[in-house]
């Protein structure tokens, strides 16, 4: 081969080997320009997005109501079957002659309506019976020169139930569950609304089962009393938690289809509560 044979050679494969950079380079610049591309499509709908958000709640502030400025729901007594509560409500605005309505209704019920009376400038308050363990829709209606209704709100059975325990779960001797039950410290921390209320400083928990369900049907563990160091008759500033435990087989955990705890307090009222997902989270975190 020749000197121009080489030199010929040689020139072809920089040419190939720039003309092969220059494909890379095109193809990593396309890449980057439709990387850009996906990225201002996806800010793009963030955007627009994010402003039928606001629009959205800029729309539900206005289609609010503010008749009200608070509703104050306050248990005045709490037994097996009913519930009392003193209701308080202050209101915004009032029209000449107006009357104030308190409406409650459970489930798809028809509303109950409780005429309110006023006892301050725009302050009104009722009194209202309800069915211990049910939970209700609730409003303000005023009528007169101004007939107005405020929102519709919640009122669940956790706000008025008494303060439930806190439950502890871990594996006994690789052969079996064990759940703790502890009495709610809020109560005696002062930390809850219903610290405030004494209602409530003399309903303790008397009685705990545990409902474990399979698929086939419901069984019902009992929980012993671990820990009960005073008679039950002292008040909330000076009484002690009462802890109760219980323990079941070691099982599949994805073979249980739920686990509740039926809780009986010593004034008769009775709360089931569904604790399948705090309980079935902590024993798969033990078992990993």
């Amino acid at each position: 081969m020749n000197k121009k044979d080489t030199m010929h050679l040689i020139f072809t494969i920089v040419i190939f080997i720039l003309l092969w950079y220059i494909v890379v380079a095109v193809s990593e610049i396309n890449k980057n320009i439709e990387s850009c591309s996906n990225k201002l499509d996806y800010l793009s709908q963030e955007i627009m997005s994010t402003k039928s958000d606001i629009s959205n709640t800029i729309n539900e502030e206005m289609s609010k109501s503010y008749i009200t400025k608070s509703i104050d729901l306050k248990v005045k007594k709490i037994e097996k079957k009913e519930c009392v509560i003193d209701v308080d409500v202050q209101l915004s605005k009032l029209g000449k002659n107006g009357k104030v309505f308190f409406m409650y209704k459970e489930d798809s019920d028809k509303w109950n309506e409780t005429e309110m009376t006023k006892h301050g400038e725009l302050s009104y308050a009722c009194e209202i019976k309800i069915n211990t363990g049910s939970e209700y829709d609730y409003k303000v209606v005023t009528s007169g020169a101004i007939s107005e209704s405020s929102d519709v709100q919640k009122l669940t059975k956790s706000d008025y139930m008494p303060e439930q325990p806190i439950f502890n779960s871990w594996i006994r001797d690789n052969r079996e569950y064990f759940i703790e039950i502890v009495e709610n410290s809020n109560l005696f921390n002062h930390e809850s609304e219903k610290s405030k209320n004494k209602v409530y400083d003399n309903i303790r928990l008397e009685k705990v089962d545990i409902i474990v369900n399979e698929g086939k049907k419901d069984t019902i563990y009992k929980a012993k009393l671990a820990e009960g160091l005073d008679d039950g008759k002292t008040n909330n500033s000076n009484r002690n938690q009462v802890n109760y435990e219980v323990s079941f087989p070691k099982r599949d955990i994805d073979d249980i289809i739920y686990i509740k705890a039926k809780l009986t307090y010593n004034n008769g009222v009775e709360y089931t509560k569904d604790i399948t997902e705090d309980i079935t989270m902590g024993l798969q975190d033990l078992e990993k």
